[in-house]
């Protein structure tokens, strides 16, 4: 966080980056009055080219050199450190393929399956699938596929946790990683 602040004051506006730094701040604008058009949030995927245009409109002095390499040297090693530490493939992890795959070989009904998992069963299985957050959700539905494998990404969500099924629901059968259930007649 040092070299980051000591970088950003080194920082100083030049003649010629005018327009990347108008155009980065328009961007930046832009993204603000998103807000009040619709739900959306201005997470840094979306606003960090904005940023990026914005701080290439400016130039560092000559003393902030060393401090902008260790910066970079820094960021590089961060970098590789999550690339390998942090598992980022969400829905694509194999454990959750291996489970779709699993199902997909017991489940052979065209039905619709109300699932605490955000398309799983859909995307290795081709089983149509749709995501839920509450028991009130699968209401509509004959079977509940209940998945007990935890996320396996950090920013996304492909597993809610939800408590297993308790009146109306039946276990029909077990899997490595989850458990169909039906309703109970």
């Amino acid at each position: 966080m040092l070299a980051s602040v000591i970088c950003l004051c080194s920082l100083r506006a030049t003649p010629s980056g005018k327009w990347l730094r108008i155009f980065g701040i328009a961007c930046l604008i832009c993204s603000w009055l998103l807000l009040f058009v619709r739900a959306y949030e201005p997470v840094p995927r979306l606003v960090g080219y904005g940023l990026i245009v914005l701080a290439i409109g400016f130039r560092p002095q000559k003393w902030a050199n060393c401090a902008w390499l260790l910066y970079g040297l820094f960021s590089l090693a961060l970098g590789i450190t999550n690339g390998i530490r942090v598992n980022s493939l969400g829905s694509n992890d194999p454990r959750y393929a291996q489970l779709a795959a699993e199902f997909g070989h017991y489940y052979v009904s065209s039905d619709v399956v109300a699932t605490n998992s955000f398309h799983i069963l859909d995307l290795h299985a081709n089983i149509a699938s749709v995501p839920v957050a509450s028991y009130a959700e699968a209401e509509p539905y004959k079977r509940f596929f209940w998945v007990t494998l935890p996320n396996f990404d950090a920013v996304a969500d492909s597993v809610v946790k939800m408590p297993p099924p308790a009146n109306g629901w039946c276990e029909e059968r077990k899997f490595s990683g989850g458990v169909l259930f039906r309703r109970c007649n």
